[in-house]
Formats: C-alpha cells, structure tokens, sequence
C-alpha cells in the first residue's frame, strides 16, 4: 500500500517535471552568435540610477563558445 502510493506520487512529480521542462524550453530563443558581431552588455549596479541606462556597449564578440554564450 505504502509503496503503491510512493511510486503513483514519483510518476506525478516525474510528469510535472516534464511539463514544466517543455513548458520553460517553448519560452526560449536559440541565438547564434558570431566573433566579431556586437552585442549590449546589462548593467548590474546595486548603485544604480533611477533613469539610468540599463545597457552598456556595444562590445564586440572576440570569441564564440559553442553553448551560446561569448
């Protein structure tokens, strides 16, 4: 009995893991980035202003990683 219900409440935690993970996945967008492209970069300033901007830049790729990221 004690087992029944564990592994019933595993599928279900199992299925909404799988849900949220299709569900965060459909949310976002694959970008290919180039060396040599410019990019912004986001400002993260516990100081900062009010009506200041929120992007620096632009900076220009010098290298590519294969993860997205540069």
């Amino acid at each position: 009995m004690l087992e029944e219900l564990r592994l019933d409440s595993d599928h279900i935690n199992e299925t909404y893991k799988q849900m949220s993970k299709k569900y965060y996945n459909s949310k976002v967008k694959v970008r290919k980035f180039q060396e040599g492209g410019l990019v912004p970069k986001k400002v993260h300033s516990p100081h900062k202003e009010v009506f200041g901007p929120n992007w620096e830049g632009p900076f220009r790729i010098s290298k590519g990683l294969s993860n997205g990221a540069y």
